[in-house]
């Protein structure tokens, strides 16, 4: 099945993944994706041992259901805490630098971006061409407030990525230049 995306929209995904796209700026259209996996509250056993409730009651509060125990209607927020923290992550290629896609990629735990050129000398290139230097991918991660920053989609003439790695880190610290068969972890830290 084929759904067809427009900038702004928003999506589910397999996992729980929360899917969302934003308008890149290419020659043709082009979107970025961020996907983000929700994360529960925790059960706060402490609660639910003071309300007297029974273990066999807990899973249905801790999946949002409201139930009836001794005459009091016992709600979830009653036994859970506070939002916690997700997994976020952001991928932006085919496209030149905008501050809409750093507002888009906010806080991500880990952005994905293009990187075609990594010798600043190829800005005009990559303006012609509507790609970024390794150098403005940093910048965005940094605009954004990115945990990390992982650099693809390399113009064929780079052999060594390691020149971008090196390029992006003078900008943002957390960079690194994607390889074939890479594994990231990401981490609810």
């Amino acid at each position: 099945q084929i759904h067809e995306l427009k900038s702004g929209e928003q999506f589910a995904l397999p996992g729980g993944l929360q899917g969302s796209c934003a308008a890149a700026s290419h020659g043709v259209p082009c979107l970025a994706y961020r996907a983000e996996l929700l994360r529960k509250p925790a059960f706060q056993v402490e609660q639910a041992q003071a309300l007297g409730l029974p273990v066999q009651l807990w899973s249905r509060l801790q999946h949002g259901e409201a139930l009836e125990y001794n005459g009091q209607i016992i709600t979830p927020q009653q036994v859970l805490g506070p939002p916690r923290r997700g997994i976020s992550l952001a991928f932006i290629t085919d496209t030149r630098p905008t501050k809409a896609l750093s507002e888009f990629a906010r806080d991500v735990d880990l952005l994905i971006c293009e990187s075609m050129y990594d010798d600043p000398g190829d800005l005009v290139l990559a303006r012609a061409n509507a790609h970024m230097l390794a150098e403005e991918s940093a910048g965005i991660a940094q605009a954004a407030g990115a945990q990390a920053l992982l650099l693809t989609h390399f113009s064929p003439k780079i052999v060594d990525t390691s020149l971008a790695e090196r390029a992006a880190r003078q900008i943002f610290a957390n960079s690194r230049a994607a390889r074939d068969g890479m594994v990231v972890t990401l981490d609810y830290s």
